[in-house]
């Protein structure tokens, strides 16, 4: 694989770990509102709601990564198929 090569999959590899994070951020920030639109919630309801969802959230993230990848004993970007070399060349 020739270094510039390589550098072309690196980049692709961060783009697209910065486009889940970027959605991922998005998602954070206009739960709440969703929440209050559709359950016809008071600012203060919706704070208490949105605040339990996301401790969940981040409980199940911590999860994964403290328990259930290490037991799967995988090598970074052997997790997604879409950050596999063959894939980003």
């Amino acid at each position: 694989m020739t270094q510039s090569h390589a550098n072309d999959v690196l980049a692709k590899r961060t783009l697209l770990l910065a486009a889940a994070a970027m959605g991922f951020a998005i998602v954070q920030q206009t739960i709440a509102f969703r929440f209050q639109d559709e359950l016809g919630l008071t600012g203060i309801e919706t704070a208490k709601i949105v605040g339990i969802s996301l401790m969940f959230s981040a409980a199940a993230a911590l999860f994964v990564q403290l328990v259930v990848i290490p037991r799967l004993s995988v090598r970074p970007f052997v997790l997604h198929p879409l950050l596999s070399e063959s894939k980003c060349g």
